[in-house]
């Protein structure tokens, strides 16, 4: 089957009676099969209070399904960089990079030069920590609609 888990799959929601629970759950369905994807009852355990609750957790799983992650790793660390790429090959929606970055690339101008940028393009400057911290880091993308 091809293409994204989050544009083949649709949310259903279902009622959940067994002994000790009577509570709502989603499952992503393949509406082309009818094949149960994933459920939060019996991935997760999970089940919720209300049918409403279930469909909007559900959506917000098959929406969390849609985005990309990119591990980036340390320049220091090609052993967890081959490692990892061994281990999500296959896998569309992780990329492993390695860290291209070599310092602060906005040096402190000499003299009267403006800035033309209009700002970080980063959104989370905290993962420069964490790569120095851990090795790497994980960054979720929003995936491009292709």
């Amino acid at each position: 089957m091809r293409g994204a888990l989050s544009e083949r799959a649709t949310v259903r929601v279902r009622f959940v009676s067994d002994p000790c629970v009577l509570a709502w759950a989603w499952e992503l369905v393949d509406p082309a099969t009818g094949r149960v994807l994933e459920s939060s009852w019996t991935d997760r355990w999970t089940a919720y209070d209300s049918a409403a609750h279930a469909r909007a957790e559900g959506e917000r799983r098959l929406e969390a399904l849609g985005r990309r992650r990119f591990v980036i790793v340390a320049r220091e660390e090609p052993e967890l960089h081959d490692w990892l790429v061994r281990k999500f090959t296959g896998e569309p929606a992780v990329e492993i990079v390695r860290d291209r970055r070599h310092g602060e690339r906005r040096a402190r101008p000499t003299g009267l030069i403006l800035e033309r940028r209009r700002g970080e393009r980063r959104r989370r400057p905290d993962v420069d920590a964490e790569v120095r911290a851990r090795g790497w880091a994980l960054v979720d993308v929003l995936a491009r609609a292709a």
